[in-house]
């Protein structure tokens, strides 16, 4: 058999009915030679439209930008960014400005490509092929660690938040890849577990590679017992769990202060001193006035239960502005055309302020909160590795057991 395949191969009339094939496959020998042209010209017509759809796509969502409006009218001032771009573009091009022109508000079942649902096809065709390099990294670096977390979206609906960590094969650095969102209903270390598990079985993503596992020190994600840690490593006993070393940092600030009643009243002051002077425009011109003159520009911040980056901002703007805001809340206070509320607001924060303690622990803390930021920032690096890590909360440590024998310094 394969001997007359091959006698047939290199006879004269396979060989000319090959030639004759490639002949006719040329578009100037065939008989529907104008279709096909049309067909390579509208093709061609489509591909430069659609890749300047998808160019402006990649730039909003490069930007986290929103895309839709409160319309689909060409022309229409709510139509919203994606539309609003392809109109200020086609001012300076003229062939997207034709194809608006002739295709733009054509209504339902005129193609035009220019419908949310053509938008939002090309998003999803996009974040297919991105899932799918993301995938393909993974398979050449083969293990994996996960980062899950989960917090309420704009529409209070709970969303599961999943990142693996890898090796990039390419330069050998550690890298972090967001996969998705999912909707939750249930916050148990079960349903957490199983969710992202069905994942990873979607996304073809073998689970028996995953080497590691992090999320914050929540019960229902470090528990030991029922916990998703826990879950997860029954399914494999090779996924080490690592608490999150930036949450648990902070929560360590956080009962620092706690313990603290000095402390707890400082960071009170600094709250009071932020909602005083932004909840009016004449105040926050007034403190303005008296610190616009110094080299580093900076103003009361709240100082948020969670997020310690922001409280060590708010002891910085305190302590590099102290005298200026003192000024201040002494000329409000001294101002007769303000009501008595808050000649009295401000006068008790000027007193609190006068105190060695408010003034000793606003050093105090700027120095203590901006090492804490610090390293919170480094904690947090795609690029940290583990030994590091331990490094900078050992220096950490360090720097806290030395601040203790400085009170001489800071008085």
């Amino acid at each position: 058999m394969t001997q007359y395949l091959k006698s047939h191969e290199i006879s004269a009339k396979h060989i000319q009915s090959v030639l004759t094939l490639c002949q006719r496959s040329v578009a100037a020998r065939r008989v529907d030679e104008q279709l096909h042209n049309n067909m390579l010209e509208q093709r061609n017509y489509w591909r430069n439209f659609l890749s300047r759809c998808v160019a402006t796509i990649t730039f909003f969502c490069e930007r986290v930008l929103l895309l839709r409006g409160s319309n689909e009218v060409v022309g229409s001032r709510e139509n919203g960014n994606y539309l609003g771009i392809l109109e200020l573009i086609n001012q300076f091009d003229p062939f997207l400005s034709q194809h608006i022109c002739t295709h733009g508000n054509g209504g339902r079942g005129h193609t035009s490509y220019l419908s949310k649902t053509i938008c939002e096809e090309l998003i999803a065709m996009m974040g297919e092929q991105v899932m799918g390099f993301i995938k393909d990294e993974i398979l050449k670096s083969r293990y994996f660690s996960v980062s899950v977390d989960y917090t309420p979206d704009i529409t209070h609906c709970d969303q599961l938040t999943i990142i693996l960590r890898y090796i990039n094969m390419v330069d050998y650095q550690p890298v972090e890849r967001f996969l998705t969102f999912i909707n939750i209903f249930s916050h148990t270390g079960q349903n957490l577990a199983d969710t992202l598990l069905q994942h990873l079985s979607d996304q073809d993503i073998d689970y028996k590679n995953c080497r590691g596992q992090t999320y914050d020190n929540a019960s229902n994600m470090s528990g030991k017992y029922i916990g998703m840690q826990q879950i997860l490593k029954n399914k494999n006993s090779l996924v080490d769990y690592i608490p999150c070393a930036a949450h648990s940092l902070n929560l360590v600030g956080q009962s620092v202060v706690d313990c603290c009643v000095e402390a707890v009243s400082f960071f009170n002051i600094l709250n009071r001193l932020y909602t005083f002077f932004v909840a009016s425009t004449h105040r926050w011109d007034v403190m303005m006035t008296h610190i616009k003159n110094q080299s580093e520009c900076l103003v009361p911040k709240y100082p948020s239960d969670t997020r310690w980056s922001v409280r060590a901002d708010a002891a910085k703007g305190v302590f590099k502005a102290y005298h200026q805001l003192q000024s201040a809340l002494q000329e409000i206070s001294g101002d007769c055309n303000q009501n008595g509320s808050t000649r009295n607001e401000a006068g008790s924060l000027a007193k609190h302020m006068d105190t060695i303690e408010v003034a000793l622990l606003s050093e105090l803390w700027n120095e203590i909160l901006q090492r804490f930021n610090i390293n919170s920032k480094l904690l947090q690096s795609s690029t940290i590795e583990l030994t590091p890590a331990i490094g900078l909360l050992k220096s950490l440590h360090i720097f806290l057991d030395e601040c203790r024998e400085k009170f001489d310094d800071y008085n």
